[in-house]
């Protein structure tokens, strides 16, 4: 049995997903019964828990061989680091409560830092916290997501302008959440007795915003050229399309980072996965929305 949460998310669901393509028995972890039947309809197990109760985690994950378990992010709370904590606590507690044999953990580019920048800090948190169950870890250190960069590059090839808070040459590691998933479960399936192990995750290249715009006027078929949001735009950009604002300029001190080249993996070799930008934004741009 493999317990995965996130299931709402990007990576959760093509965790899930790619455990259930592989038969194997998936039990998902939701906070909202509501989405539940979907679930069940893919053939997944259903445990209703909050990712702060204990009791209830615990329960869920009683029984696994392995879980998949991630702090979300939560972009309206006012202290988005103090939230992840209670979350980062729960999740290590009840693994140790539950007798978890194994726990593969979402971290991001940069959690090895000892001054990991803005959202940063919270994978780094988790790495910490986690590193003290007494069961099996892999952390899966990722690259930026493609899906977190969507809204500005289906902007770039609605408008022919895509916005950045990178600068436009500063390359940087990026992957697509299916890439991700695929190598998730490699990890979270292959045998060993490995008590701690650390994987970097990462997409076929790195891209700068320029490349990534190239690629959006390539895929879209008009001229696109990405632009700087100058900094004092920045906050009230991401506040504009729902964060709360300290989770804003937490998102904004990571791209500055990244922008003075301060935010990287610890590594040289990440484990590369084969959907390129050209193709994930293809596939995107020919799926129509929800």
């Amino acid at each position: 049995m493999f317990v995965v949460a996130g299931v709402t998310g990007n990576t959760g669901s093509v965790v899930a997903d790619a455990l259930l393509a592989a038969g194997a028995p998936v039990r998902v972890l939701l906070r909202d019964a509501q989405r539940a039947a979907e679930w069940i309809a893919r053939g997944a197990e259903v445990a209703q828990a909050d990712l702060t109760d204990v009791a209830a985690l615990a329960s869920a994950l009683r029984g696994a061989d392995a879980a998949y378990l991630l702090v979300p992010p939560n972009v309206q709370v006012e202290d988005p680091i103090a939230d992840a904590r209670r979350v980062a606590d729960a999740l290590a507690e009840a693994a140790d409560r539950a007798q978890l044999p194994h726990a593969a953990i979402l971290s991001a580019f940069g959690s090895q830092q000892a001054d990991s920048p803005g959202m940063l800090a919270t994978t780094r948190l988790f790495e910490q916290r986690m590193q003290r169950i007494a069961g099996r870890l892999t952390i899966l250190r990722a690259a930026s997501f493609f899906e977190t960069s969507a809204p500005m590059m289906l902007l770039g090839a609605q408008t022919g302008e895509m916005p950045s808070l990178v600068a436009l040459d500063r390359r940087f590691e990026q992957i697509a959440a299916a890439d991700f998933g695929r190598i998730a479960v490699a990890a979270m399936t292959a045998p060993g007795d490995d008590h701690r192990r650390l994987i970097e995750i990462s997409g076929p290249r790195a891209y700068s915003a320029n490349e990534m715009a190239a690629v959006v006027a390539a895929v879209a078929g008009r001229a696109v050229r990405a632009v700087l949001v100058p900094p004092e735009q920045r906050v009230p950009a991401l506040t504009a399309i729902g964060m709360g604002p300290r989770y804003a300029a937490l998102v904004v001190e990571i791209c500055d980072a990244i922008s003075a080249g301060r935010a990287g993996f610890a590594g040289d070799a990440p484990v590369r996965g084969a959907v390129t930008l050209e193709d994930w934004l293809r596939r995107t741009l020919a799926t129509p929305p929800r």
